[in-house]
């Protein structure tokens, strides 16, 4: 019981900074935001399918569409421990509706290392 209260909370707590992140990235006048979002949401994970960025996109899934009645659609762009999705992302054009999975280690840790295609400080979740 204890376990799955946990899932639970934490499932709550994946949701809640997405939603967090996808009305920050939205319109910005009020009017906007209570549409928004008012299609799918592209959510990019730098990494491949069966990891742990992707079991919790997965989880993200249900409870995204529960509280906005739209999907996360999950791209996988997999190469380099993330650098491939994070460099390419950097060149997308904001729209709002794309966001990103994002590992501490590994965005922090790439470019200290050598040039991966992205620098920390330039990334950003949600385009």
């Amino acid at each position: 019981m204890r376990q799955t209260r946990f899932k639970t909370l934490k499932a709550a707590a994946l949701v809640g900074g997405l939603l967090s992140a996808a009305a920050l990235a939205g319109p910005a006048t009020a009017a906007g935001a209570e549409d928004f979002p008012d299609h799918n949401i592209q959510y990019i994970i730098p990494f491949g399918p069966g990891g742990e960025s992707d079991i919790s996109a997965r989880l993200q899934q249900k409870y995204f569409q529960e509280l906005t009645g739209q999907q996360l659609i999950i791209q996988y762009m997999p190469g380099g421990g993330g650098a491939v999705g994070w460099s390419q992302l950097n060149e997308m054009d904001g729209d709002g509706y794309t966001i990103m999975g994002t590992n501490l280690p590994h965005i922090i840790l790439k470019p200290m290392g050598k040039d991966p295609g992205f620098k920390t400080a330039d990334l950003k979740n949600f385009y």
